[in-house]
């Protein structure tokens, strides 16, 4: 009896694509190999792949030729996978065999959030910055594909006035308004950035910006008029209130007679020496005008 006639691969190559979400055992394609005309069965067999650990995603059913995915994907570590197949009769007693490549393309799902470089930027501005000044330049990775990595950035919350801005698609804070620090001293941002893919993901990072004054800036008080109380009784170097003054260098009192510093650098008022009783007693006095310096 002659040998039957070696089977052969209806296409030597094959091309899948399958996304990383695919669940193991699931069958992403079916072989198939021409036969002669007897009734000798087939068998498929992994012969050869291109990397150690194909061998560990995939097997084939010796006697169907579907392709079975024995274990999960990552993309993130492999996108493509190459497997050597080959078919031959179980009747062939020289075991001639025929042969086919898989190419096994894996397709990104979006399983990987964005993240921060940081989980907390600190920044500063002046209060002197023209609208458009650069305040910090944020940065966040993907490690997924195509839609599923790319990131727009946005302000979650925390931003006042809408003083700040932030470009969707490089991350960079800047100055959207004008600021006063007599008004805004600081900011606290929530920073999100989110993927496109469907549904997309997000992470948060926060910014914390402080609103500062120039060096060379003249001193002012916080209020332009302050109100305090002081009794009848009160004597000479009783402690009245404190003054709030907004300079980044050090402060220099001049105060009225009425009123004086306690080491004449602090905002911290006291009774002057040249304040009577009845300068303070209800009756005769019951509001002072006084003037402060600085």
């Amino acid at each position: 009896m002659s040998n039957p006639e070696r089977p052969r691969f209806i296409r030597p190559r094959y091309q899948v694509d399958i996304s990383e979400s695919t669940k193991p055992g699931v069958a992403v394609l079916a072989l198939e190999a021409n036969r002669d005309n007897s009734a000798s069965e087939l068998l498929y067999k992994v012969e050869g792949v291109y990397h150690p650990n194909d061998l560990d995603h995939f097997a084939v059913q010796p006697s169907t030729g579907e392709l079975i995915l024995a274990q999960s994907l990552d993309r993130e570590v492999r996108h493509q996978h190459v497997l050597l197949i080959s078919v031959t009769n179980q009747k062939d007693a020289r075991r001639k065999k025929d042969y086919c490549h898989v190419f096994i393309q894996v397709l990104d799902h979006n399983d990987h959030a964005p993240q921060f470089s940081s989980a907390v930027y600190n920044a500063s501005v002046s209060e002197t910055a023209v609208v458009g000044s650069r305040i910090v330049q944020l940065w966040a990775t993907d490690k997924d594909h195509g839609a599923n990595g790319l990131l727009v950035y946005s302000i979650a919350s925390g931003n006042i006035d809408g003083a700040i801005g932030i470009d969707p698609e490089s991350g960079l804070v800047f100055l959207q308004r004008t600021l006063e620090r007599r008004q805004i001293s600081n900011l606290v941002l929530s920073i999100r950035a989110s993927d496109q893919g469907s549904p997309p993901l997000h992470s948060f990072t926060t910014v914390r910006i402080a609103i500062h004054r120039p060096k060379e800036a003249q001193p002012r008080f916080l209020r332009s008029s302050t109100v305090l109380e002081v009794s009848e009784a009160a004597r000479v170097g009783d402690y009245i209130g404190v003054l709030q003054v907004d300079c980044p260098d050090g402060l220099q009192f001049t105060l009225d007679k009425n009123l004086r510093a306690l080491d004449g650098r602090a905002p911290v008022l006291c009774l002057g020496d040249d304040v009577s009783t009845q300068s303070i007693n209800g009756h005769k006095a019951r509001e002072a005008l006084l003037s402060v310096l600085i």
